[in-house]
């Protein structure tokens, strides 16, 4: 929908109202799957425009819906999203004990996209920790994924960390 449309464009000040409008209709009429990917979708949202206690919420909401649903994807992608929040604000624990549920979670469900996006999550925190060889290594896995998964996004986005890994 045009929330999720706004916030894939960088618009996420425009896409919070859009977002918010469809959680409460979704709620109504108590569609689980949507409440999620919206809950989700706003996380990100707010944690873009810096609002950060809003995005953990909406992440919180959304870990609940999924946990409900036994979806082990959408649930390690949701970890993923919380536990870069808590990268964010410096709770490296619990940052590293979220991002590892995470990418087991990721496994289980044989969820290759996410298996490499919290590679790189973890990545980026053992990078920023100063465990620079466990990042390269985390690194290199998300790129195996990435190319295994033909997604071009992701494999730019595993090069670079990788890249600016090698420059510490």
């Amino acid at each position: 929908h045009l929330g999720i449309t706004l916030g894939q464009k960088g618009e996420f000040a425009k896409a919070v109202g859009h977002l918010e409008a469809a959680l409460r209709y979704y709620e109504l009429s108590e569609d689980g799957y949507n409440i999620f990917v919206t809950n989700q979708s706003l996380g990100v949202a707010y944690q873009r425009l810096g609002r950060l206690s809003r995005a953990a919420a909406h992440y919180e909401r959304a870990r609940e819906n999924c946990s409900r649903l036994g979806n082990k994807g959408a649930l390690a992608e949701v970890l993923n999203n919380l536990a870069y929040l808590y990268y964010w604000l410096g709770k490296h624990d619990l940052a590293r004990d979220t991002v590892s549920r995470s990418l087991s979670l990721a496994k289980e469900a044989g969820s290759l996209k996410v298996q490499a996006v919290a590679s790189m999550t973890l990545g980026d925190l053992e990078r920023d920790t100063g465990r620079i060889e466990q990042a390269l290594g985390l690194y290199h896995t998300a790129l195996e994924l990435a190319r295994n998964l033909l997604d071009p996004y992701l494999v730019a986005q595993a090069t670079e960390s990788l890249g600016y890994a090698y420059l510490l």
